[in-house]
């Protein structure tokens, strides 16, 4: 069964109205320094569960740890966009004690026509730069150098996914809409070479014009080190009892998730497979007649949104991460999962192979016998298993948050002409 988990009640909308405006997360605070906003509509939107949340919510933690010296001439300030009229917010009060931002029930995203036409409103708050991490909110005109964070074109290489009564016209549509923000950009960020690559070849922007921050893994809480008291929380927590197989992420088409099952149902495994991420509504029908059909019983459970707090640890104590997603602009399980000394297995398309390196177990995509195979070494062969933990870890410290800040930090100072 696809169990429907209500979510917290506490939302970030709260805290705005708390925070005290004008304040700014970098430091220090010099009176001729330049201001870039940074949109927190993802924080409280539907993407504060999917990949751009957490992007944000670790890039603005990470900022918070760079040394003063970084922030030379330059300040960072959350901007508000939920609210009307907008406003600067203090950040610090979104962060927990370890400076990563709270995750809370999401909110309807407001994209009023006053919010798309944002330049006047954005010069008036003294914005001299605006970072927008959710390319479906880029601001028809922003009035100010636009930076903006492009984290894969999967709706343009997969429209069917998307669209099954029209996919040509959902196409055209979303071609449209890329080219207007590669063109309304001053700057482009990206997580990955691979998408880089694709905004050169489809939309012929420029390769001077993007730059690869690739996002990390905070290394203090994703690492292989378990504690036996939150290792028995998590068990209990969670119901776990015995080995299991994970799976991090929504049912998004592109997730393929429908393909596990059938390798799940392919490999006669008695391994459970746990699926922790948030379900939507619109997907629950066909996975619940999917399980059906392969007669899978109790072998899946689904355990809805995972708390930050317990993922580490589900990684941790799983067999492997069985990820079979069609395109990843990054796949930031990958890489959590590696830190945490899990074995991968996934395919090897778009980024992947560029994040994961030999660390993973890659097959070729919707190759079934291959997947089913890697997950029936890995269930028995230890030794198998230890050759990818010690590749994962490696690899792993190759990506940190920190790394990405820095890189984006530059690409500010880059546009608004300031020294690096």
């Amino acid at each position: 069964m696809v169990p429907h988990r209500p979510c917290q009640e506490k939302r970030f909308h709260d805290l705005y109205s708390n925070a005290m405006e004008g304040e700014s997360l970098s430091k220090p605070k010099t009176g001729g320094s330049k201001k870039v906003f940074i949109d927190l509509a993802p924080f409280v939107t539907a993407s504060a569960f999917q990949g751009i949340g957490r992007y944000l919510r670790e890039l603005l933690g990470a900022f918070g740890k760079l040394d003063p010296a970084h922030w030379k001439d330059l300040e960072a300030v959350g901007l508000d966009t939920q609210s009307w009229p907008w406003k600067t917010v203090k950040i610090e009060e979104l962060l927990k004690e370890n400076g990563v931002p709270k995750v809370t029930a999401p909110i309807p995203a407001k994209s009023t026509w006053r919010h798309r036409m944002a330049g006047r409103y954005l010069k008036a708050l003294g914005c001299a730069c605006y970072h927008q991490p959710e390319p479906h909110h880029t601001p028809i005109f922003a009035g100010v150098p636009l930076v903006l964070s492009i984290h894969d074109i999967i709706p343009i290489e997969f429209p069917h996914l998307y669209s099954r009564k029209a996919p040509r016209i959902r196409l055209c549509i979303n071609l449209a809409l890329m080219k207007f923000r590669t063109l309304s950009a001053s700057h482009i960020i990206t997580g990955s070479q691979y998408v880089k690559e694709q905004l050169q070849r489809r939309f012929q922007v420029p390769p001077a014009k993007i730059s690869v921050a690739y996002y990390g893994v905070d290394l203090n809480r994703f690492h292989p080190h378990t504690a036996l008291e939150e290792e028995r929380r998590v068990a209990r927590d969670y119901n776990i009892n015995g080995p299991y197989f994970l799976y991090v992420g929504t049912a998004d088409p592109r997730k393929n998730l429908g393909f596990l099952l059938e390798a799940m149902a392919a490999s006669q495994t008695e391994i459970p497979l746990l699926v922790a991420g948030r379900i939507h509504d619109l997907h629950r029908p066909q996975l619940q007649a999917k399980l059906q059909q392969l007669q899978l019983g109790n072998k899946v459970r689904f355990l809805g949104y995972v708390a930050e707090d317990d993922l580490p640890a589900l990684y941790r104590h799983s067999l492997a991460l069985l990820f079979p997603s069609l395109s990843e602009g990054f796949g930031l399980p990958v890489v959590e999962a590696m830190a945490c000394g899990t074995p991968v297995v996934a395919f090897a398309n778009s980024s992947i192979p560029e994040v994961a390196g030999d660390a993973a177990w890659l097959v070729p995509t919707n190759d079934l016998p291959a997947f089913v195979e890697a997950m029936k070494v890995l269930a028995v062969n230890h030794e198998k298993r230890q050759e990818l933990v010690a590749k994962g870890l490696e690899r792993a410290k190759v990506f940190t948050w920190e790394n990405t800040a820095r890189a984006v930090l530059s690409v500010y100072r880059r546009v608004l002409g300031l020294p690096q």
